[in-house]
This record gives C-alpha cells, structure tokens and sequence, in this order.
C-alpha cells in the first residue's frame, strides 16, 4: 500500500466482503511512515475468507494487493 492509504479506504474496499471490525496499519518506528501494511479484521471468519480469496485481484492506487490470511487463534477456556 502507498503510504497515504487510509483506514477510510481500506474498509471501503473490505465492505463488500463483509463487515470490518478493524483496521491496524503498521509504520516505521524510526521515522512514524507506515511500511504499507495493515491488518483488516472482520466481524466472521466468512467475511476475511472471502477477502481473501477475492482482494488479491484489486489494486489500490496503482498498486497490486498482496492479501494473507491469519486466522485468530482460540483462546485458552479458563478452568
């Protein structure tokens, strides 16, 4: 992603695969510029799949999307 994707964009994009519950971009720690990542968590695991599957064929401001799926992992269940 370019480093002036917003947060606004990226749900826009996401939308049509589902509800998005929320968007975490990395940046440089060094310098604060974004590395052109960001994490799109949606609100089932239908919809990031689907985003998956279909995002990757879309480009962003010129730019070809690269997508990868991370699936939450299950939380211990307290005893």
């Amino acid at each position: 992603l370019t480093w002036w994707t917003t947060d606004v964009e990226m749900e826009t994009y996401c939308a049509e695969f589902g509800r998005v519950r929320s968007t975490t971009f990395f940046a440089d720690k060094s310098n604060g510029k974004s590395k052109g990542t960001v994490c799109i968590e949606f609100e089932t695991a239908a919809a990031a799949k689907a985003c998956n599957d279909k995002l990757p064929y879309k480009r962003i401001h010129g730019r070809d999307l690269t997508v990868k799926f991370v699936p939450v992992p299950v939380q211990a269940v307290k005893r």
